[in-house]
């Protein structure tokens, strides 16, 4: 910084060089900002004559009401007249001008903000995503694990399994209806007072030795309608959806595995549900229809806690509705 012929130079690192006025005396100085310290001071007084010229006062001295709306304003218009005067005064202008040329030496005499050099990151490369293994469903059946192992039941031998299986079972009936022991053939379980079962007989497309059952049909114990028709009362037809159901999960479960399930329906309208130990549902209004095989003192098949300790392997009853909460 230099002063020359009453001109200050000021020099900054870029090379640059802004002439600026030679600073005042601070006498002067002074008085400049006592003169601007009295405008504020006079502005600030003012403030309300604008409002006053524009919405006289509701509470004026009566006796204003003698004068006229301007003589009543008159000294507040004198007073703006006298500020105007003051603003254009030479001292006022002075200190206004330098009070400027001061704000613009200020700005140009601050320090450059420093340049922050923000170099742009790379982003880290993806690692490789894992390879899929698909996970494999686990295969399921609602019936007992022990017919697994056991013997097939042939087209050869069916005539005495059935003699064999109504001496077994005094409660049911299972009859032959089809005159020719050729597949496919219809049977008939009879529950009674319960319901009339009919069943489609086929050989396993897995082994052509043993049978399966392709179709149910639940009517009531008094209907007279053919095997191929439908019930007309609700909770026949929402066993033979449930019993539907059974043999799509395990299509090619042995025929001794189904009729343990079928007979396992003598006590519907008398059991209750495991899950809500209610008869009739409080959605349809149908005993539970459907049959979850439970072993002794474990959970039942859908692997949910067990209701009861049981003294042997049981079919327990369930609604539809219960099954899927």
């Amino acid at each position: 910084m230099a002063v020359e012929n009453g001109v200050q130079k000021t020099f900054f690192a870029q090379g640059g060089v802004v002439e600026l006025d030679a600073p005042s005396t601070l006498p002067q100085l002074q008085s400049r900002i006592q003169t601007l310290k009295d405008l504020q001071a006079r502005l600030q007084t003012l403030r309300r004559i604008p409002a006053q010229l524009l919405r006289p006062p509701a509470n004026l001295d009566a006796t204003l009401t003698f004068l006229s709306p301007p003589d009543a304003l008159r000294h507040e218009v004198h007073e703006l007249k006298q500020l105007k005067e003051l603003v254009c005064s030479k001292p006022v202008q002075d200190a206004l001008v330098a009070a400027r040329d001061s704000a613009q030496r200020d700005k140009l005499s601050a320090p450059a903000p420093r340049r922050e050099n923000r170099k742009r990151k790379r982003a880290p490369s993806p690692e490789s995503p894992p390879v899929y293994v698909p996970v494999q469903p686990k295969s399921t059946t609602p019936f007992p694990p022990l017919y697994d192992t056991a013997p097939p039941t042939r087209l050869s031998e069916l005539q005495e399994y059935v003699r064999e299986y109504n001496r077994a079972h005094s409660d049911v009936q299972l009859r032959l209806l089809s005159r020719q022991l050729e597949c496919p053939l219809a049977a008939r379980l009879l529950i009674p007072d319960v319901a009339v079962i009919y069943l489609v007989l086929n050989v396993n497309p897995d082994n052509r030795e043993s049978l399966i059952v392709e179709n149910i049909t639940a009517f009531g114990p008094r209907e007279q309608k053919p095997p191929h028709s439908q019930s007309e009362f609700l909770v026949y037809q929402r066993l033979s959806q449930q019993l539907a159901k059974t043999l799509q999960a395990a299509p090619t479960a042995p025929l001794a595995a189904v009729l343990d399930l079928l007979a396992a329906y003598r006590d519907l309208f008398l059991t209750r549900c495991c899950a809500c130990q209610r008869i009739l549902s409080a959605e349809g209004h149908v005993p539970p229809v459907a049959r979850v095989w439970t072993d002794a003192g474990t959970g039942a098949a859908d692997g949910s806690a067990p209701r009861a300790a049981a003294a042997s392997p049981v079919w327990e009853p369930w609604h539809p509705a219960c099954l899927q909460r």
